[in-house]
């Protein structure tokens, strides 16, 4: 039953992720607000000083974030304001994030394409 699973799995990945980072990589306003995204989890992790178990959603007219150690909403909007400061001022790694869902994506369509074509021609 698990390589059934894989199989159906890796076909879904690789007809839906294109699509989800295309959507992202198209629209320049979700582009930003996804770095403002990064940078407002990265400047709550600067402050509270550990990863927070945090997950974010750009889209053309800002983000939200929701997750179990996410902050009062006083203090995301503090967070988010400092970022937007910050990336202007030169501080451009802020838009990068280790744990962020689209480069998880991305590396998990490759997984299921290379998967595929090891399954079907090898």
């Amino acid at each position: 039953l698990i390589p059934y699973v894989l199989i159906f799995n890796s076909f879904f990945n690789v007809i839906t992720i294109p699509w989800q980072i295309l959507k992202i990589a198209a629209d320049k306003r979700v582009r930003k607000n996804h770095s403002l995204e990064h940078a407002t989890v990265n400047v709550l992790e600067e402050r509270y000083g550990h990863s927070l178990r945090i997950g974010g959603l750009a889209y053309s007219n800002g983000f939200s974030l929701s997750g179990p150690d996410l902050p009062p909403p006083y203090e995301v909007l503090d967070a988010a304001g400092k970022g937007l400061y910050r990336m202007a001022n030169g501080e451009t790694d802020l838009a990068l994030h280790p744990r962020c869902g689209t480069s998880i994506a991305a590396a998990n369509f490759l997984f299921s394409l290379v998967f595929i074509l090891v399954l079907f021609f090898y």
